[in-house]
Formats: structure tokens, C-alpha cells, sequence
């Protein structure tokens, strides 16, 4: 507890009890949960890493498969999003993209926490 001292009047003011600032994982998530945009963009964050991890389960084709006969074939019921010039699904290379997009994210990021922390200490 601390207790404030007696002003100059003479009159004691009340002791006032100090709460330890919070800290870690739940006051970060809980700051970042606060706002709208904040929020969306974890939600972006959480989806695009759920979309990596199962990336084999979630690709409705083969993204390296080559099929000449379905060169820049427009958006259909079997391949949502057409295919490319060599024939291949693009929404699976999509779905597939998140895993490099994740390990570059990642990587960058916990490179320059290393270079930050070894510079610190």
C-alpha cells in the first residue's frame, strides 16, 4: 500500500492501495482485442496461419499439377478462382503461398527480435 502524505492543511488523506501493472501474454491480447481494427487484423493473422498449417487438407487440387488443357480456364465450379497459364488451380497455390508468406513473417520478425536482443545485452 502506499500512503500519501499529510498535506500542509493538516488533514490526512486516504492510504491508496497500488495494483502491480500487468503483464504478458493476456494484457497484450487483451489491449489487442480492444478495438475493431485490432481485432480484424488478428483475426486476418489467426486465419492466414490456420489456412498454412492446413494448407494439404484445404487445397482442393494438386498446386504444382500442369494441365495444358486447362490453360487460363476462367473461374468454374471445380476451380474457384480459374487456372494460370500452365494450367495449374490458382486457389490452391494460394492456399498454398500462406506457408512461404508465414515462414518469411515469421522469420523476419524473430530474426530482428534476435538482432534486438543480442544488441541489448
Amino acid at each position: 500500500m502506499i500512503e500519501l502524505s499529510t498535506p500542509v492543511g493538516g488533514a490526512s488523506a486516504p492510504a491508496i492501495a497500488a495494483t502491480p501493472p500487468q503483464i504478458g501474454m493476456a494484457r497484450v491480447l487483451r489491449q489487442v482485442w480492444s478495438t475493431g481494427i485490432e481485432r480484424f487484423a488478428l483475426l486476418c493473422v489467426i486465419a492466414l496461419l490456420l489456412c498454412a498449417l492446413f494448407a494439404p487438407w484445404l487445397a482442393p487440387h494438386n498446386p504444382i499439377a500442369i494441365k495444358a488443357v486447362l490453360r487460363l480456364k476462367g473461374p468454374s465450379m471445380d476451380y474457384w478462382l480459374g487456372n494460370d497459364q500452365l494450367g495449374r488451380d490458382i486457389l490452391s497455390r494460394l492456399i498454398y503461398g500462406t506457408r512461404v508468406a508465414m515462414m518469411v513473417a515469421f522469420g523476419s520478425t524473430g530474426g530482428a527480435l534476435l538482432v534486438g536482443f543480442t544488441a541489448r545485452a
